[in-house]
């Protein structure tokens, strides 16, 4: 976010990062809802590093594969 705005200022930039949507537990449409909404107008990234979990497993894949978005497992397993 930096590089592509240079002129913000980093409390601009934590501003623009608080604007995201968390939440305690995600379920598996909740994390797809948030990558639809992280990339509209066609914007999507080439890869995207997922965790090991159910939430992004299953179907996950295949919805990704559809918008052209490799999904990659996260190297680490969680503790």
């Amino acid at each position: 976010m930096a590089r592509e705005n240079p002129r913000w200022g980093s409390m601009r930039i934590l501003g623009e990062l608080r604007n995201l949507n968390v939440t305690a537990h995600p379920t598996a449409e909740w994390v797809w809802r948030q990558l639809i909404e992280a990339t509209p107008w066609d914007k999507q990234p080439k890869y995207l590093i997922r965790d090991r979990d159910r939430r992004c497993g299953g179907y996950f894949n295949a919805r990704a594969a559809r918008l052209a978005i490799e999904a990659m497992l996260n190297p680490c397993a969680g503790a």
